[in-house]
């Protein structure tokens, strides 16, 4: 069984006042256990930066670790519950920053430039 999770490091911020989100693999389940999770997460962002005093953006840092079994390419569970969910109700989330770490040597060979 693949394990994954993503958390809101509440109390952590970078530099800029962002709060930190760590995810060990992707989300996992129905489309509805999805959309559970991707709106806990964007809660949990809200409220962190508005208790650091950031009413104007609720951008995070995304520490996003590909190491996990779990992660892999979207399948429909993750368009529908995840990626749609952040398109329509958190867009700003679309233009945050995140960070890959443990890329699978396949795939780096993709990214570089």
């Amino acid at each position: 069984m693949d394990f994954s999770f993503s958390v809101c490091l509440e109390g952590l911020q970078t530099r800029e006042g962002l709060p930190i989100v760590y995810s060990y693999g992707m989300p996992q389940g129905s489309v509805e256990s999805v959309v559970r999770q991707t709106a806990y997460l964007h809660d949990r962002i809200i409220a962190s930066a508005m208790r650091k005093g950031n009413k104007k953006s609720f951008k995070a840092l995304v520490i996003m670790n590909c190491s996990s079994p779990s992660f892999r390419f979207p399948d429909r569970s993750i368009r529908k519950g995840g990626l749609d969910v952040v398109n329509k109700y958190y867009p700003w989330a679309n233009s945050a920053t995140t960070i890959f770490i443990g890329v699978p040597k396949p795939i780096q060979v993709f990214q570089q430039t």
